[in-house]
């Protein structure tokens, strides 16, 4: 039997849901998120993407991660939806 790996961690899917819930309370509302790189700073940071307004980016803008330390089943610039990311509201 293969074994499915979580693209998240359980404390990582906390502090995504903990985010969009700060920023949006309608799940509906939640386009999706991706992980994207800055290539000034090298690091790398999450955007939430909502249907109805601005983004928000975690952690907040202009701070980032740490290359490949977090979130690192992730893949920059892939458009994940909340059921894809097992993430509840």
């Amino acid at each position: 039997m293969k074994e499915i790996k979580e693209t998240l961690s359980e404390n990582e899917r906390k502090r995504l849901t903990s985010t969009i819930k700060n920023n949006c309370s309608d799940k509906n509302k939640v386009e999706y998120i991706t992980k994207v790189e800055d290539f000034i700073s090298g690091g790398e940071y999450i955007i939430i993407c909502f249907t109805d307004r601005d983004n928000a980016h975690f952690p907040p803008f202009p701070l980032t991660f740490s290359k490949g330390k977090v979130f690192k089943g992730m893949e920059i610039n892939k458009r994940y939806s909340l059921k894809e990311l097992q993430i509840e509201l």
